[in-house]
């Protein structure tokens, strides 16, 4: 099964967030907290529609990078 990560921005505390989405989404996880109440989370790719219905959610975007690194390179330009 494909996996695939999630930042969430969250209306409700983080806890309530938790619960909520273990009973929408029994195997996802929250794999860390980031400031100004978003989250990233990790649900199956068969769920990924399923995530913005979970309640207390405001925003929704996927975890990838922007601008992908050639190797070698460290991010400055």
């Amino acid at each position: 099964m494909t996996n695939k990560s999630y930042i969430v921005t969250l209306a409700v505390p983080t806890e309530e967030f938790r619960r909520t989405l273990a009973e929408v989404i029994p195997d996802a996880t929250v794999l860390r907290e980031l400031s100004r109440n978003r989250v990233v989370v990790l649900v199956p790719a068969t769920s990924a529609d399923a995530l913005p219905t979970v309640a207390g959610i405001t925003a929704v975007a996927p975890d990838e990078l922007a601008k992908k690194l050639r190797p070698g390179r460290r991010g400055d330009s």
